[in-house]
């Protein structure tokens, strides 16, 4: 087989149109190729033109003149701010080369004309004075250019002004006295040397002694003896590395007094080689002396510190980390002060309790405010080493700012006040405990008196029977006003007989609240007097109508769930018997001759038979099983293109608007599921206005918060919204929670399946997104979709032009356990030529493939089978056969999914969908 009849189509265009373009396709694709690179090299060639005059442009600007000489035609190009400068008239631009030339002093054209001769290198730069300029002093720059063959073609070059010679000198004496005064003012001696030691520069010496008496004498002589060694290796390193050095030196001699001076060696260069160093000696003596006497107070301190009993500790404010602990620190937490200085910025969170984090971290926005001589306090818990947690009073102060004036230190004086935290919290354990349990759950407590028939709620139980009361005595019928009737009476019943069998009062009620129903739990219990009588009941309230909402969403989605699975089997069961309606029916019209009579009835066969497989599509999407193929799709050219079949559907007496956001975004959807959506919802417009009215189909924009997006089940982000709005009669109360739901129909018997809405819903869904409806009767009804934008590209599967089906010779091991299924495709695979084995399931094919001993190109396989699947075959046949492709069939789309697949193809399908597929499949690199 060639390469043309393995691949679908053909590698050429169909028909022979490759021979009448005149040309082979690899002739075409190398010509249309150097094209291509000929367009991209012109086009650089454009912009680095426009960057050249950017350039050009910026250089006239800046003052300075350019010129150009063609050495072999003599024909110069000058700028205007070159021909100004030189003082040669301004003109078109063109000149001869002497008239540039000719401004130059006569040994600059000698050297001008050696140089063209190739005698001075590559560049070329001369400053000469310019003739009656009153002083004006220019520069000359030029670079020669060769030709391919590598001799001179042109020169090009620049003209602009420079100081004078005496402008220069001037210049020049001004830095030097600049640099003089400089070094004199300056506290520290500044020294130069040469490479022997030698002072050849110092800016100052002592009192007494003649600076002429220091020039030229070696160094060594005013530095103590035992520094001599390490600053002439120093010194030696410099003169190497051309790099800075740095010592302590101390000095000694006539000049320096004995003390201790912190000094820098640099480098000073000449045509790129040391030829000098330069030495700083800044004076550190009294550092030095200050630094003792405060390590002298720190140890000091840090005795003090270490003596007392309390814990002690300096922190620093930037992250909290330990620069000091005493051994308080570690007789209350058991922990080393090295140990805690480890944990550096996370001391805080390791060893503060959660609870007083926040206040702790407070304690930094107030320190820049506080005053330094402020103590303030604060109680909290600390983590010892074994896990154990600590209360603390602790007292903090300022102990040190940085240069400007921000504290940088806190000094922390704290005491173990666990014992006394323990006694108070006991002192008020069983209290806090009941006030916390019925906290937490949200408990209303009452008190009944039976002498006085009052009743005492607590705050929540007035917020739970909705009573505009403070909490406190309130009447006892007060509580009776919102209960339902059916339910007051079987209160009363059981509050009876809980005090009649001095059992405990269980039982619930309902209340009828503006704001909804109500579902009330209540536990009670009768106290008892000496004579038996009962004089008190305690108990509680709570609300259960959050369990009672959740009970009923459960059984709901118990429901959608159980109708879910039952229309996903109903659809894998019936694509099966359509891809044998088609194989079948895909043969019997290539048996029949285009005249036969018998042909449209078999294509009408097939046609009933894709309109169900379209069913199953509407199945599975309710079931939000079907495989999706997401395309980046404009919605409004998705609307636009079809506003002409809604037109027709919904009929003359009803107006269709349509309202596109320029700006909308792109999603990624399936854009036949979208297209179904998009139909489903305006014929369900329709139907509500069965006397006409309006459809508004209009598009958007929307930004979804966290908030927002968690209220709908999404991720916050971009989100195309497509909102469909009709005037018809709305959606009544009762209604509304069911219409999303399978088979739900308010439409009359025959004229509504109830999948309509609850397969748009599955394919919004699955698509990522959300759809809900904003209604109100009499007024009309506004369902909304919500799609996520696009984060990239995703694009539409190309078209396929089918042709003749590709054939092929390979050994193709077919296995399904639908009998019919399997030998339809048996049947079509033999007709495209394919060597075919056929088993009912893995274990069949294993058995089948112990006694076969050639090649196996192609696996194709159901999932799920009976004893082994078709996921568990393939990866034991590629042990044996490495080389084998594998297609996945499958009327459950899901199945293919979950096992990580790379090629399928889904129940129903017909014989041209197969030999495409396997030919895809057998001929992708």
């Amino acid at each position: 087989m060639d390469s043309d009849e393995r691949k679908p189509g053909g590698a050429g265009l169909p028909g022979g149109a490759d021979r009448l373009r005149g040309g082979s396709p690899e002739e075409s694709s190398q010509e249309c190729g150097l094209k291509l690179r000929i367009a991209e090299l012109e086009r650089a060639l454009e912009r680095a033109r426009g960057a050249h005059a950017r350039l050009a442009a910026q250089i006239e600007t800046e003052g300075v003149g350019r010129w150009n000489l063609d050495l072999a035609s003599d024909r110069l190009e000058v700028s205007n701010t070159a021909a100004r400068l030189a003082g040669i008239p301004e003109g078109d631009g063109t000149l001869a080369a002497g008239s540039l030339l000719e401004c130059l002093p006569a040994t600059a054209r000698m050297d001008w004309a050696a140089w063209i001769e190739g005698e001075a290198g590559d560049a070329w730069q001369v400053d000469f004075p310019r003739r009656s300029s009153g002083g004006l002093w220019l520069r000359m720059r030029a670079t020669l250019l060769l030709d391919a063959a590598g001799r001179p073609c042109r020169c090009e070059g620049i003209l602009l002004q420079v100081p004078s010679p005496e402008q220069a000198d001037a210049a020049l004496a001004d830095a030097a006295e600049l640099l003089r005064s400089v070094c004199q003012a300056s506290p520290d001696f500044i020294i130069n040397v040469g490479r022997e030691g030698r002072i050849n520069f110092l800016n100052r010496v002592q009192p007494g002694l003649e600076p002429d008496r220091v020039i030229g004498t070696p160094m060594w002589g005013f530095v103590r003896e035992d520094d001599h060694a390490p600053l002439r290796q120093a010194l030696e390193e410099v003169f190497e590395t051309g790099e800075t050095r740095e010592l302590e030196t101390h000095g000694d001699g006539p000049w320096q007094s004995p003390a201790a001076y912190n000094s820098r060696l640099g480098p000073v260069f000449k045509d790129g080689r040391v030829v000098s160093v330069t030495l700083v000696a800044t004076d550190i003596t009294r550092l030095q002396r200050t630094e003792r006497v405060l390590a002298a107070s720190t140890t000091f301190l840090h005795k003090v510190l270490d003596a007392t009993p309390d814990l002690l500790c300096i922190l620093n404010v930037a992250d909290f980390s330990l620069d000091y602990a005493n051994p308080g620190v570690a007789h209350v937490l058991d922990y080393t002060p090295e140990a805690l200085r480890a944990m550096q910025g996370t001391l805080l969170q390791r060893l503060v309790h959660p609870d007083d984090l926040p206040r702790t971290r407070q304690i930094r926005s107030v320190l820049p405010a506080m005053d330094r001589n402020t103590v303030r306090e604060i109680d909290l818990r600390l983590r010892d080493r074994a896990g154990a947690w600590h209360w603390l009073h602790a007292r903090y102060v300022v102990f040190s700012d940085d240069e400007a004036g921000v504290p940088n230190q806190v000094l922390v004086a704290a005491i173990d006040i666990t014992d006394r935290k323990t006694a108070l919290a006991a002192l008020g354990k069983s209290q806090e405990r009941l006030k916390l349990a019925t906290e937490s759950v949200g408990i209303g407590v009452f008190d009944y008196h039976v002498a006085s028939d009052t009743l005492i709620f607590d705050a929540r139980n007035c917020e739970l029977f909705d009573l505009d009361l403070p909490p406190g005595k309130v009447p006892n019928s007060c509580w009776t006003h919102n209960v339902l009737e059916e339910d007051l009476v079987h209160v009363s019943r059981e509050v009876a007989r809980a005090r009649a069998q001095r059992t405990l009062l269980d039982t619930e009620f309902r209340l009828q609240l503006p704001t909804g129903l109500r579902y009330l739990k209540v536990y009670g219990r009768f106290l008892y007097g000496p004579g038996g009588e009962p004089y008190r009941m305690v108990g509680v309230n709570f609300d259960l109508t959050e369990q009672r909402l959740l009970e009923q969403q459960l059984l709901q989605a118990q429901k959608l769930e159980s109708v879910g699975r039952l229309a996903g089997g109903v659809a894998h069961d019936f694509n099966n018997l359509l891809t044998v309606v088609l194989g079948y029916s895909d043969l019997v019209l290539r048996k029949l001759p285009e005249g036969s009579i018998v042909r449209p009835h078999v294509k009408k066969v097939c046609a009933a038979a894709e309109r169900g497989a379209a069913l199953t599509q509407q199945l599975l999407a309710f079931a939000r099983k079907q495989i999706i193929q997401p395309q980046s799709v404009d919605l409004n050219e998705l609307m636009h293109s079809s506003e002409g079949m809604l037109r027709r559907l919904i009929g003359e007496d009803v107006e269709l608007v349509t309202r596109p956001e320029p700006t909308l975004g792109r999603v990624r959807v399936d854009p036949g599921h979208m297209m179904q959506c998009l139909i489903n919802l305006v014929i369900n417009a329709r139907d509500a206005m069965p006397h006409g009215g309006q459809v508004v189909v209009e598009t958007g924009n929307l930004e979804l918060n966290h908030e927002v997006a968690a209220g709908y089940g999404l991720e916050p982000g971009s989100f195309a919204q497509v909102s469909i709005c009709d005037t018809g009669t709305g959606i009544d109360p009762q209604t509304l929670p069911h219409i999303f739901e399978p088979f739900f129909t308010t439409k009359e018997q025959g004229k509504g399946t109830g999948l309509g809405l609850a397969t748009c819903f599955g394919i919004v869904k699955q698509s990522g997104g959300h759809l809900w409806v904003d209604t109100t009767p009499g007024e009309g009804s506004c369902f909304r979709m919500l799609l996520p934008h696009e984060q990239g590209t995703l694009e539409s599967p190309p078209s396929v032009d089918l042709g003749d089906l590709p054939r092929g010779t390979e050994a193709v091991l077919l296995v399904e356990d639908d009998i019919l299924v399997r030998t339809i495709a048996k049947m079509q695979l033999q007709r495209l030529g394919y060597r075919v084995l056929e088993a009912a399931n893995g274990v069949d094919a294993e058995l089948l493939l112990e006694e076969y001993d050639g090649e196996l190109q192609l696996l194709i396989t159901d999932v799920v089978m009976p004893r082994m699947g078709g996921n568990e075959l393939a990866r034991r046949l590629r042990a044996r056969f490495p080389d084998m492709r594998v297609l996945f069939i499958s009327g459950y789309p899901v199945e293919a999914h979950e096992a990580e697949l790379h090629s399928s193809l889904q129940k129903p399908f017909r014989g041209e969908e197969l030999a495409l597929k396997l030919r895809e499949v057998l001929d992708r690199a």
